[in-house]
């Protein structure tokens, strides 16, 4: 049975929770990342399903924030990404969360970031004998979903594949990520919704994950609300309230061509986050 859960990650602005933590937002811009993640959704998952000294592995690392926020909380870490200048970007972001240890005179985790393929990297880890405790990671899109990006020019990355390729390489991984996970373990997986252009409904990238999660071997354990908006108290009436704010540069985009034609639209106020258990 699946329980549902809300946690509220949007106090401070993505920005903010960034600032001084990660390095300077032009050179990530520069390096073509548009979709950067949320730190503080990322800690209190890997605080919620992990402990001390555990190991958490994201397969689709980007620029570092699950690894940052791992060793930041005394887990060991592991990162896979396929872009060489998004793992430079990561190394950097790593290496100032180790130096805030340092500084703090606190014992630095284990790390290790790789570029390359998710699915042969996976393999490489399983036949060395790595386990892991957690993983996590924000959901790759295929290229003909509403809102994907192209942020490299790899035929492996799955980023730039379609339909039945796309679900054929998640599969596997999905299976190599279940083999590596240690038993009882948690796999967290996040993700902003979108809307068909023209259509008004969702893209059904969500079942879709669930479906193949659970066919790899995975029980549905959790679905997490993760609200990016924040809570305010309001003085005149005493009240404490939820007020909006958006992260994702796609959903300013996709207001702003609404406006051009005079229609409404209504930016998400939550990332989905799905967990799944190693049974």
């Amino acid at each position: 049975m699946q329980r549902t859960n809300v946690l509220i990650v949007g106090q401070r602005t993505k920005n903010q929770q960034r600032k001084d933590r990660y390095i300077d937002e032009k050179e990530v811009i520069e390096k073509k990342h548009p979709s950067k993640q949320i730190p503080e959704l990322y800690s209190k998952l890997i605080e919620i399903y992990s402990a001390e000294g555990d190991t958490v592995l994201d397969p689709f690392n980007g620029i570092g924030t699950t690894t940052v926020e791992a060793i930041e909380l005394g887990r060991n870490a592991l990162g896979i990404e396929i872009s060489p200048k998004f793992v430079d970007v990561a190394n950097q972001n790593m290496f100032m969360a180790q130096k805030r240890l340092m500084e703090r005179q606190e014992e630095i985790p284990n790390w290790h970031l790789w570029c390359d393929d998710a699915e042969w990297r996976l393999e490489d880890l399983i036949e060395s004998g790595e386990e892991v405790d957690l993983i996590a990671f924000s959901d790759p899109w295929p290229q003909d979903a509403p809102q994907s990006a192209k942020y490299t020019d790899y035929i492996n990355d799955m980023g730039n594949m379609r339909g039945r390729e796309f679900e054929k390489k998640f599969i596997s991984i999905s299976k190599l990520m279940y083999r590596i996970l240690k038993y009882r373990g948690y796999l967290a997986w996040s993700g902003l919704g979108c809307r068909v252009p023209g259509k008004g409904y969702m893209y059904p990238l969500i079942p879709m994950y669930i479906e193949i999660m659970e066919n790899a071997g995975f029980e549905w354990y959790q679905h997490i609300i993760a609200l990016i908006g924040y809570m305010h108290y309001n003085r005149d009436t005493g009240e404490v309230e939820y007020r909006p704010r958006t992260t994702n540069p796609f959903e300013f985009h996709n207001q702003e061509e609404a406006w051009k034609k005079g229609e409404r639209y209504l930016m998400f106020q939550h990332e989905d986050v799905l967990i799944f258990k190693k049974r």
